[in-house]
């Protein structure tokens, strides 16, 4: 097993926490704060995905609270 799966910089399985967080590039909130796979790239190209992942999650809570809205136009008009 221990050859197909992924391993951390101590060559050990990743928790939880990492694989969530360090493979994907998401922050957690607690610990240090990593660098993302796309530094490289330079810091504009890093704000405007990290903008992006934002704006997605912002739209996401935008959306679900809409729906009672929604709901009541819709009955309001049949």
């Amino acid at each position: 097993m221990s050859e197909v799966h992924a391993r951390n910089k101590n060559f050990e399985p990743y928790t939880c926490s990492e694989a969530c967080c360090e493979t994907t590039g998401w922050y957690c909130g607690f610990g240090t704060t990593k660098k993302s796979s796309i530094d490289q790239y330079g810091v504009a190209v890093v704000q405007y995905f990290r903008f992006l992942k934002y704006l997605a999650g912002f739209f996401f809570i935008a959306s679900i609270l809409s729906i009672p809205v929604l709901y009541f136009a819709v009955k309001s008009m049949s």
